[in-house]
């Protein structure tokens, strides 16, 4: 009986709580925003660039810069974007809508017509929901692929460059002095010298920044065109400055970056101003190479070295097989190597991979120092290594007798590495940052 009572008190406290609840005179902030208030404030934001938006839409295979102007009354996008000189000239025209939908912010959403109709196929969007805004620029998200759409506000001279067709003649002029260059150099300061190679074809870059006390930094990426100048998709690492934009003078005729607010002319150079010790084992330049000169014509060879090769290569040949190239496989992380060899039969119809393994030192001044380690023959390169073992000992036992300094040799098709024995200075030989076989 008496928890009853209890029980029953407890009832009436509560109840009276929640009645007194109802009756307070203040009201509890919404944890959330209103959808059609957050609706209309992202019409209001669509509507404030009375000029149109410059646009970087960031893809999971690249970057495509472009401009839209919106028509808010005719619902009517006007699109370019830098796919080809005609998109960068001839703008699509769609129509356009938004509206919350079920991701609940608000979605800009493109109907047939747009030249994102071409890119749906490579699983690019054509629906973007609102993230956020800050200053000039407004972020969306794809709702399906998740590709990334910023929108920056365009000022009058950069919204002519699209309409008067101007944005095409800038693309040509930019590539057509990308053409003409071979390596491109950043001096950020005495420490630090980033070299840059950016390959119109493919569109994409590869730099490599090198600093006397941190060491070097690899980066890569696509880019896209725009008005001013060259955007990445991702930066150049300079030191640890991330740089996405390369800009162009378009009076001087030539390019340059913005680092902390100071402007840093980019040089030429017809040969890499970063030292190959520094370069070879990390990451672009995991791969040194050395063919043939059967099959491929490399210059600055020693006669000492080439009768080193034919020598292997004979041995070979009275195996029934031709040696193709020989790989070095450098990691400069661990200080390994596998030196990959490639053979062919005489019939030229199966080629065979034999892989030795190294470790390897290399001094203050670029000096290597290689070690050959035991053979893993319980593997299939490893078997064919050791099988080929006495046909290839004039290579491999070169390559750990001594020491070899790296230089870079000229060529009038671009710069070869080239080691050149310490002890035997008539052994030296070239080869190519990159594979043959691979």
């Amino acid at each position: 009986m008496i928890k009853n009572i209890i029980y029953i008190g407890l009832l009436s406290i509560l109840f009276c709580s929640c009645k007194k609840s109802e009756d307070l005179a203040f009201e509890v902030e919404k944890s959330f925003v209103d959808p059609a208030e957050q609706l209309a404030a992202f019409k209001t934001t669509l509507s404030s660039s009375p000029e149109g938006w410059t646009t970087l839409l960031k893809t999971k295979d690249g970057i495509i810069s472009g401009f839209i102007k919106l028509d808010t009354v005719a619902k009517e996008a006007t699109l370019y974007m830098d796919l080809d000189d005609e998109t960068l000239t001839t703008p699509s025209k769609s129509k356009f809508s938004m509206q919350t939908t079920q991701v609940t912010n608000p979605t800009l959403s493109f109907e047939e017509g747009s030249q994102l109709d071409s890119l749906e196929k490579a699983g690019v969007d054509k629906e973007f929901a609102y993230q956020y805004s800050k200053g000039d620029t407004i972020m969306l998200l794809g709702n399906r692929y998740s590709n990334e759409l910023k929108l920056i506000k365009a000022s009058a001279p950069t919204a002519l460059v699209f309409t008067s067709g101007q944005m095409a003649g800038i693309k040509s002029n930019i590539s057509d002095y990308l053409y003409s260059t071979v390596y491109m150099v950043l001096k950020k300061d005495a420490a630090t010298t980033t070299q840059i190679s950016i390959n119109p074809i493919s569109k994409a870059y590869t730099s490599n920044s090198l600093n006397t006390t941190k060491g070097i930094k690899f980066s890569t990426s696509d880019y896209t065109y725009t008005s001013r100048g060259i955007y990445f998709r991702n930066p150049i690492l300079i030191n640890d400055k991330a740089v996405y934009e390369v800009l162009w003078d378009a009076q001087g005729e030539k390019l340059y970056v913005e680092i902390d607010g100071a402007r840093l002319d980019i040089q030429l150079s017809d040969i890499p101003v970063i030292a190959p010790q520094y370069l070879l084992g990390t990451v672009g330049y995991f791969q040194y190479s050395l063919g043939s000169p059967y099959f491929i014509d490399l210059p600055g060879w020693s006669p000492a070295f080439t009768e080193l090769w034919l020598t292997a290569d004979d041995g070979l040949y009275e195996s029934g097989f031709n040696l193709y190239s020989v790989e070095f496989n450098m990691n400069d992380a661990d200080k390994t190597m596998d030196l990959k060899v490639y053979f062919y039969n005489l019939s030229l119809t199966s080629v065979y991979q034999g892989t030795y393994r190294y470790s390897y030192t290399k001094s203050a001044n670029g000096t290597f120092k290689f070690t050959q380690l035991p053979t893993n023959t319980e593997t299939n390169t490893g078997g064919n290594a050791d099988y080929i073992s006495a046909e290839m000992q004039p290579i491999t036992d070169l390559i750990q007798t001594g020491s070899y300094t790296l230089n870079y040799y000229d060529t009038a098709t671009g710069a070869l590495g080239q080691f050149k024995s310490v002890e035997t200075p008539s052994i030296y030989f070239t080869g190519i940052f990159g594979s043959y076989s691979e």
